[in-house]
């Protein structure tokens, strides 16, 4: 039923029915609020219309929004899958590039410690070797030193044991020189002192007691021969096994040095002189004696 029908609708007329003015009345007002109601429908049709296409427009979005998003899954998918892959990839270069470089550190490192260790073996070789060389030198050297200390011991020993000797006779021909008088040992004395003085001052004093002495008596006559004899008679008397062979080894030691020193660095500092004649350089602690100067 539309608006036309209500306003049209007629009805039949009967004995005590309703009024018809107000049966009139009250289909236009059912008209206008039918029209009213029309007006409405086809308002919220028109609305209902809009909303149904941008329904549409919204599934035909959701469509492209749904492709959009399974695109972009798909190319999110891809692009983890190529990242990983590519991620694998870099590990395992960075992990051979790892070994490579490692093993070429420890091949390196290796050479380098055994041509440290060679070295070292080496240096330790050279200074053992040097150290055995500087032993056995100072051992031939000590034993040279030692053998010359020994030698020199040796002469100096039988220097001293013949000195002594030469003293012993001196003192036993001392001793067996005869006792003078009294009387004639006043003009001895000034002798006697001059005998006291040092070696330098014996000649003069001999010579000063010549002069001023009395003429001897025959007593004094006989001990100036035994003196005379014993003037004539060698102060040191050496071998000449001594003369040839032992003191020729006291050369002194710097002139040995001077040849050729083994020792130029030895503690120890011997110097023994020597003269031409192979005699010793000595003064006697009684001065000199009766029967003569000492030998010089």
């Amino acid at each position: 039923m539309d608006l036309q029908e209500i306003k049209n609708k007629k009805f039949e007329k009967s004995a005590f029915g309703y009024k018809t003015d107000e049966v009139e009345d009250f289909l236009e007002e059912v008209a206008l609020w039918a029209k009213k109601q029309d007006n409405e429908n086809k308002e919220l049709e028109g609305k209902l219309n809009i909303l149904v296409n941008r329904i549409e427009e919204y599934r035909r979005d959701e469509d492209t929004l749904r492709d959009a998003l399974i695109s972009a899954q798909r190319i999110a998918s891809s692009i983890q899958q190529e990242a990983k892959n590519k991620a694998e990839e870099i590990l395992r270069t960075a992990e051979q590039e790892k070994e490579e470089i490692l093993g070429s550190a420890r091949q390196e490192s290796m050479q380098i410690l055994t041509a440290a260790k060679r070295e070292a073996e080496q240096m330790h070789e050279e200074a053992m070797r040097q150290k055995e060389e500087t032993v056995i030198q100072v051992k031939h050297q000590a034993e040279e030193e030692e053998a010359n200390l020994v030698r020199i011991q040796r002469l100096v020993s039988e220097f001293k044991s013949q000195l002594i000797s030469i003293y012993k006779e001196h003192l036993n021909l001392i001793n067996k020189l005869p006792e003078q008088e009294k009387n004639t040992q006043a003009p001895e004395e000034p002798k006697e002192k001059a005998d006291t003085k040092p070696q330098k001052e014996s000649a003069p004093a001999a010579s000063e007691q010549a002069v001023a002495s009395p003429e001897p008596d025959e007593e004094t006559r006989s001990s100036q021969k035994e003196e005379q004899v014993a003037k004539k008679e060698p102060t040191i008397r050496v071998s000449e096994a001594f003369k040839k062979e032992d003191m020729a080894k006291t050369r002194p030691v710097e002139t040995q040095q001077k040849e050729k020193s083994p020792f130029p660095k030895s503690p120890y500092k011997l110097t023994i002189t020597e003269k031409d004649n192979h005699t010793g350089n000595y003064e006697s602690k009684f001065g000199d004696l009766k029967f003569g100067q000492n030998k010089r």
